[in-house]
């Protein structure tokens, strides 16, 4: 496991002095200009270098493709490699869809802008993990992030994908899956 003494020393080494120091989310980090940003940091194993190598790719792709950010999607600020750590900065976004429900006491949470989400323009699967992977930017205004586990509908789609307790039908059964099975992920 990596310490918070290499966090510190590569946060400071690229002029982000660490506010909040944390081994596995993103780190909560602030620019000397005083902008808050997390800091995504997957540790230097060959598989989860070519999983983060492959999710760089589909941020820059998404950016290329929507250059005033208009579908919803973390916009990916940077990114290097430290060590053979791949370190990935994004701006910090609000509370996880989850955290919003559970602070509203789960009472349903509209997402009349989901027709704008990346999938619907970019034959895109996102495969959210969780609904931590959905923040807010405002109070009522979301954006994805972790697209990790995105496939574009050309690419390779692994049997298995999403968490257990939010998996879609049609991949439990094995059946091919795209798009449609996002909408198990997010509770939309």
């Amino acid at each position: 496991m990596l310490s918070s003494l290499f966090f510190s020393f590569l946060l400071a080494s690229h002029g982000v002095p660490c506010s909040k120091s944390l081994i596995g989310p993103p780190l909560l980090s602030l620019f000397r200009s005083d902008r808050h940003i997390a800091l995504k940091i997957i540790k230097n194993v060959e598989k989860y270098r070519e999983a983060a190598k492959l999710e760089i790719n589909v941020l820059e792709k998404l950016a290329e493709k929507d250059p005033h950010n208009k579908h919803l999607c973390v916009r990916m600020l940077s990114w290097f490699d430290y060590h053979g750590h791949v370190c990935i900065a994004f701006d910090m976004l609000g509370l996880s869809v989850f955290d919003f429900l559970k602070d509203n006491n789960y009472r349903p949470y509209a997402l009349e802008k989901s027709d704008t989400f990346p999938t619907s323009y970019y034959d895109l699967t996102y495969d959210p993990k969780k609904k931590r992977d959905i923040r807010t930017v405002k109070r009522t205004d979301i954006q994805l992030i972790d697209f990790g586990s995105a496939t574009f509908d050309h690419e390779h789609h692994s049997t298995i994908v999403s968490t257990r307790h939010y998996r879609a039908p049609e991949v439990i059964l094995e059946l091919g899956w795209q798009q449609p099975c996002d909408v198990w992920s997010i509770g939309v």
